[in-house]
């Protein structure tokens, strides 16, 4: 897995209150069940925001996990580092924590692959410090963003050309805000698919007119989950379908 998100939660009236019920136990743990997971060999967490690992704690009750995967831009997260630990030393499986940074890639089987683009400085879990990651999944490739910005993006073009790699689909970092996904960045994707997560009717106002003007610029084909709900991507080696689930 990459990240476990959790809603945010604000002070609210009585009257605003709706439904209370975490994201993981109905989103997460649901799909996770139905698809038959019984068993986490490792999770991502991109970095210490709460809507990127707050439902970890949640996650880790219900599931062995054996490890979790930290970007060395979490190094100096030293509050946030606290609760990880605890969690991983309470998980059934007694989960084992390794820091990741640039250069960093495993090879998951015959038809995926991930390489770690970003962060290469230690870092104290900010949108700046998120782990960016390449994959290849099936035929296709998939940049994986987290909340990267300027710092990050910068990064990430850099390894980005270094390494000749495409991207054929390019998974928004934080939620389309206007302080990540610069046109120059755009630019040197130069993806296939954009795939926003994002609430519907967010405070935040994300995704932003001008990252949306931009993907569509260079002909960018935008998937939101605020109007198509989840995104599905199928894959063997040779083939990948998107399915969507609204």
């Amino acid at each position: 897995m990459i990240d476990v998100g959790e809603r945010m939660v604000f002070d609210q009236e009585d009257w605003q209150k709706k439904d209370t019920a975490s994201t993981v136990s109905r989103h997460v743990l649901p799909s996770l069940k139905a698809l038959g997971v019984r068993h986490i060999d490792g999770i991502f967490i991109t970095h210490g925001d709460y809507d990127h690992m707050g439902g970890l704690e949640e996650l880790a009750a219900e599931y062995p996990i054996d490890r979790i995967y930290l970007p060395i831009g979490m190094a100096q997260a030293t509050d946030k580092l606290t609760s990880i630990k605890q969690i991983a030393q309470n998980n059934s499986a007694h989960s084992q924590i390794t820091w990741v940074k640039t250069g960093d890639h495993w090879e998951l089987g015959p038809t995926t692959y991930l390489q770690v683009l970003a962060p290469n400085d230690l870092g104290s879990g900010n949108n700046e410090d998120s782990l960016v990651m390449w994959g290849k999944f099936g035929p296709h490739s998939i940049l994986l963003t987290g909340d990267a910005d300027g710092k990050g993006e910068s990064q990430t073009m850099t390894e980005l050309e270094r390494l000749d790699l495409d991207v054929d689909i390019l998974k928004v970092a934080h939620h389309g805000s206007d302080h990540s996904t610069s046109a120059a960045y755009i630019t040197a994707v130069d993806p296939n698919y954009a795939w926003i997560s994002v609430g519907a009717n967010n405070r935040y106002g994300h995704p932003a007119d001008r990252v949306l003007a931009d993907l569509q610029e260079t002909g960018t084909r935008i998937m939101r989950t605020d109007q198509m709900g989840g995104v599905y991507y199928h894959f063997t080696q040779n083939s990948a379908k998107i399915k969507l689930t609204a």
